[in-house]
């Protein structure tokens, strides 16, 4: 945890962030070290660098009032970093089960649009975040993503089918 810290320093340093903005490690849920202020968020990623700076080049592309902005990514002592501004709101896995179903109904309704959103984008290529692998539409990346899944399945089920013959 001090390692963070002393990078959230420098970033705070770098970038003329407020001493008054205190920097928290975000609750569970997170894919890597997440650090939350009022009005920022700063992520680290040890273990997979290059997906975290691939993750702030796609959301660079994006110009949409539900995702937050990208003011910066690079690395800080060799490990990948990310700031963004921080969106208002609660965390949504803290509070998901405690929100009445209309609220639920309304996030779910948001987050369609956005799905929508993403498909109206006329982008040179979508890329997958995780894989680098790039697309010319997002339509495209959703079903390579549920073609991927299918196969899955399917080995899992070769691999079952082939068990019980076994016995």
């Amino acid at each position: 945890m001090r390692n963070y810290l002393s990078r959230i320093r420098k970033i705070k340093k770098q970038f003329a962030i407020s001493e008054e903005e205190h920097f928290v490690a975000a609750p569970n849920g997170t894919h890597h070290r997440v650090f939350l202020s009022d009005s920022y968020v700063i992520r680290f990623r040890d273990d997979n660098p290059e997906l975290l700076l691939r993750e702030a080049q796609f959301l660079k592309q994006l110009d949409h009032p539900k995702i937050p902005e990208v003011l910066w990514s690079g690395k800080v002592n060799q490990i990948a970093a990310m700031v963004e501004n921080r969106l208002p709101g609660k965390t949504m896995n803290v509070v998901w089960k405690t929100l009445p179903e209309i609220d639920q109904a309304t996030i779910i309704t948001q987050i369609v649009e956005f799905l929508q959103y993403q498909r109206t984008q006329t982008k040179e290529h979508v890329y997958s975040v995780s894989t680098g692998k790039k697309y010319k539409k997002f339509l495209d990346y959703l079903t390579d993503g549920m073609k991927q899944k299918i196969a899955g399945i399917k080995k899992l089920l070769v691999s079952k089918n082939s068990n019980k013959r076994m016995e």
